[in-house]
């Protein structure tokens, strides 16, 4: 018969008996928690996907989505500290650099693709607009003016002929613009996904302005601070990675993030089913951010010319 242990003994024993019964506790004690700020739409939806996903855990952390309602209050709270990772579109990003916050881009978002109309230039279906020309004098509705998608528009617009000085361009919330463009209060409106699927057949699509950037380019990139970055690079890494292999099982389980996306924006998955789903990027290429900055700098959203690399971390 063996010495009895002490009790000091029998409770680590105890612990470490309890611990072998219960690892997911035990893991989830060790992870370290990322604070991630993204607006709630489909193009920021990959921090939302992550559980289902069974991505991030496995490299030792915890994904915190922290919903912020643009980009001004997700690049304030990134470099002010209370996140540690965050979703923003290329030209916001560049706009921070330029003012001296030390931001970087460390993987691709959200995408743009020219196959997939996640964006459309709607009218009324009784319109007498068809062309790009036939919007002089007249008034087009966009989320907010001088983000990518307003520019794009504006581009469009040039490129079939139309003089954009005779456009008039107003911002206004999504979801009033299918009824103002019903009761004539605007001529046409960009309108997105999912509200594309919602109001289907109430408009009539007459162009695909994002189209003119770029076939396809990234909408959003995944950014952080370069002291977070630099503090520790090995983590930089395997966060990249979860990123790309959440993106990977997004990309491949678009029915299964629906009623995900639909829980977030408080919808009911029904009214989303057919909408077209973004993609999210695999990689975080040149071709993916220039043409954007390009036309940001065309439009003044930016106050000088910015090549890609400026904003990429290992730059």
């Amino acid at each position: 018969m063996g010495r009895p242990c002490s009790r000091a003994a029998c409770l680590r024993g105890l612990a470490a008996a309890g611990a072998a019964f219960v690892p997911g506790v035990v893991r989830a004690q060790q992870l370290t928690t990322l604070r991630v700020g993204a607006t709630v739409s489909d193009f920021f939806g990959e921090p939302y996907y992550v559980n289902d996903a069974g991505t991030f855990t496995r490299s030792g952390f915890r994904v915190e989505p922290v919903p912020l309602p643009n980009a001004g209050a997700t690049t304030a709270a990134l470099a002010g500290g209370s996140l540690d990772l965050a979703l923003l579109d290329p030209v916001s990003c560049a706009n921070a650099v330029n003012r001296g916050l030390p931001l970087a881009m460390i993987a691709g978002g959200g995408l743009y693709s020219s196959n997939r109309r996640v964006f459309i230039l709607a009218v009324a279906n009784d319109s007498a607009v068809h062309t790009a020309k036939d919007f002089e004098g007249r008034t087009i509705a966009v989320s907010t003016l001088g983000a990518v998608s307003a520019d794009s528009l504006q581009v469009w617009l040039a490129q079939r002929g139309a003089d954009v000085a005779k456009v008039h361009l107003i911002e206004m919330p999504q979801g009033t613009m299918v009824p103002a463009v019903a009761r004539g209060t605007i001529d046409g409106a960009l309108l997105g996904e999912p509200n594309i699927t919602m109001e289907h057949g109430a408009v009539r699509d007459v162009g695909h302005p994002m189209d003119a950037v770029s076939a396809e380019f990234c909408v959003t990139t995944w950014v952080a601070t370069r002291t977070w970055i630099a503090a520790d690079r090995a983590r930089e890494e395997k966060v990249v990675g979860e990123i790309y292999a959440t993106a990977r099982w997004a990309n491949a389980h678009e029915e299964q993030t629906l009623p995900l996306l639909a829980r977030v924006n408080k919808q009911d998955p029904n009214d989303l089913r057919g909408m077209a789903r973004v993609q999210y990027a695999t990689s975080l290429p040149i071709a993916y951010l220039q043409p954007v900055l390009d036309m940001a700098v065309k439009f003044k959203q930016i106050e000088r010319p910015m090549k890609a690399e400026e904003l990429m971390a290992g730059v």
